[in-house]
């Protein structure tokens, strides 16, 4: 595929075969294929702060960044997403569908491939404005996980560990060791 072209604030993609439409037809093209672009297996779940969970399952994401040295680059417009993953048989399996907005080159971001029972979360709350939250691995190898808690600009501590800010989010991101678990107490503010 070549480059996008710049149309004021648009962006202009040129499909490379020519392509034609019966009247009142549908016809889907493939904008982008590449093969061999690395990834970052993650798993997410997003909480409130004080939000009561009780093993509550996370999501699959593939994290991708959008940079030529890792077979992508380009300006990438919003659209959904469907992820397969190649069978033994060489057949195709869906295992994830989702949606993405504009993404810059250079800029990181995620697929949606799925949900994993084996990696839960769960939060209690305790006393005042303070929660606790756990991640549990039962796979037989270690994950990470990011946790998003509450929304953008909102005040979330860690007790004894820093947060990272994430598009302006709190989130918590453990690697956990296969069978075991994570904790993070941390404090929010009143309404």
């Amino acid at each position: 595929m070549r480059s996008p072209e710049d149309l004021g604030d648009l962006k202009l993609y040129r499909v490379p075969e020519r392509i034609t439409v019966n009247p009142k037809g549908q016809k889907q093209v493939a904008l982008l294929s590449r093969s061999q672009v690395p990834f970052e297996r993650r798993y997410r779940r997003a909480v409130y702060p004080g939000q009561a969970l009780e093993a509550a399952p996370s999501a699959v994401v593939l994290v991708l960044r959008n940079k030529q040295e890792a077979g992508l680059g380009l300006a990438l417009p919003a659209g959904s997403t469907a992820l397969y993953a190649a069978e033994a048989g060489g057949e195709r399996r869906l295992v994830g569908l989702g949606a993405m907005p504009d993404r810059a080159e250079g800029e990181t971001f995620r697929l949606a491939a799925g949900t994993s029972a084996q990696v839960t979360v769960s939060q209690q709350r305790g006393t005042g404005q303070e929660a606790t939250l756990t991640v549990s691995n039962a796979n037989g190898f270690p994950i990470s996980i990011d946790v998003p808690i509450g929304s953008a600009g909102q005040k979330i501590e860690g007790v004894g560990e820093k947060l990272e800010q994430v598009d302006g989010v709190a989130t918590w991101s453990p690697t956990v060791s296969p069978g075991a678990t994570a904790q993070l107490r941390y404090r929010f503010p009143g309404n």
